[in-house]
């Protein structure tokens, strides 16, 4: 990928409304790099989610977009799911030095 530190969000869709390419993203190169996300009070969790099982991901692309990715770009990733792990040896944790939380 072009800029290692490439990150995004969902929060201005629902899973339901995701265009195709970025569907594509998130199975290939961005499986590490899309994090879920809600827009509430806007759009409700529950309707966020709603449509995730059409994504098709596999499990650990699905652990990474709804809470391992975000663990490791906040310096959480200590208590994230066991996919967090190879985040950081992907570089997360590189990337987020010198981040001030």
């Amino acid at each position: 990928i072009k800029f290692e530190n490439l990150f995004v969000d969902t929060s201005a869709y629902v899973i339901d409304r995701l265009p195709t390419e970025f569907r594509d993203f998130m199975r290939g190169v961005g499986r590490r790099r899309v994090m879920f996300g809600t827009n509430w009070p806007m759009l409700a969790p529950s309707a966020c989610l709603k449509g995730l099982d059409d994504l098709d991901l596999p499990q650990a692309t699905r652990e990474a977009f709804l809470g391992a990715t975000a663990a490791v770009v906040f310096g959480i990733a200590n208590k994230a799911p066991r996919e967090a792990e190879g985040l950081e040896a992907a570089g997360g944790e590189r990337r987020m030095r010198g981040v001030q939380s």
